[in-house]
């Protein structure tokens, strides 16, 4: 960066030189405008020179900067750790580089530290195993082969805590992939998800929205709360009939219901929602 403004500088300099030499030779308004544009020169050529001392990496945007701070692993393991949701990452062996705390509940199957270890060692379920299997090999999920994989394994997650084999996860499930509409929202919440990560929604164009006046924010939250046939409205007054939950529930409350094996709402593999 100090390269490219090296020139400049000296363009600056040379005509500071040049009206230096020129208010000598000459007189009255002429003498006066030299000055003022010789001084404005100087002023300008400064400013670079204290910025490149303040600022040696600044850059514009989409050139190449200063490199990333040097995050330290302490502020890592700080951060994943205050999650609420499990967090694997591992490498193209399926071997297990970084988790956090969440993580590790889940699979309290396995006594020892999960880091370092083979995924096969910590799970026998295939849905899981498989899911990070694609991953690997760089395969991309969206829309609805998204969303089917994610209710898939949060069902057969319901259906094995309600077989024994696994004990029941109690911790919050916020759900993700897919959230086009307050059905597919139902959807993740019969299998006990409290919370909905929506984004791609929020983004479409203007005229894919039922609403035509406003901002996307609101045309979104209006179809998916109060849409008919797919609304979160709708939906949820047909759980509350066919479990006959309380009035007074909330979603929470709805998501503890549907995670407890006792109530039987995985009993089949098909959507409770029919």
């Amino acid at each position: 960066m100090a390269k490219a403004r090296l020139p400049v500088l000296l363009f600056l300099a040379a005509c500071a030189a040049a009206l230096s030499v020129f208010v000598l030779f000459s007189s009255g308004f002429l003498r006066w405008a030299a000055v003022s544009t010789a001084l404005l020169i100087f002023g300008f050529g400064l400013g670079l020179f204290w910025r490149q001392l303040r600022f040696p990496g600044y850059v514009v945007q989409g050139k190449q900067g200063t490199s990333a701070p040097d995050f330290s692993a302490d502020l890592l393991a700080t951060t994943i750790n205050e999650m609420r949701e499990g967090l694997l990452v591992i490498d193209a062996e399926m071997r297990v580089l970084a988790s956090n705390r969440v993580a590790q509940h889940l699979l309290s199957n396995v006594e020892t530290q999960i880091n370092s270890r083979r995924l096969t060692e910590l799970t026998r379920n295939p849905a899981i195993y498989d899911a990070f299997l694609d991953g690997v090999r760089g395969t991309a999920y969206g829309g609805p082969d998204l969303s089917a994989r994610n209710l898939s394994v949060l069902a057969q997650l319901r259906q094995l805590e309600r077989q024994g084999v696994i004990p029941v996860c109690k911790l919050p499930i916020s759900a993700t992939g897919n959230i086009v509409s307050g059905r597919i929202a139902a959807e993740y919440l019969l299998r006990g998800a409290s919370s909905f990560q929506i984004h791609t929604f929020f983004q479409l164009p203007s005229g894919e929205y039922a609403m035509k006046t406003g901002g996307k924010t609101a045309r979104a939250l209006l179809e998916l709360y109060f849409h008919p046939a797919e609304g979160l409205l709708a939906w949820l007054l047909h759980l509350r009939r066919l479990f006959d939950w309380p009035v007074e529930w909330n979603i929470k409350q709805m998501a503890d219901f549907c995670m407890e094996p006792a109530n039987n709402v995985w009993a089949e593999p098909a959507s409770a929602m029919n």
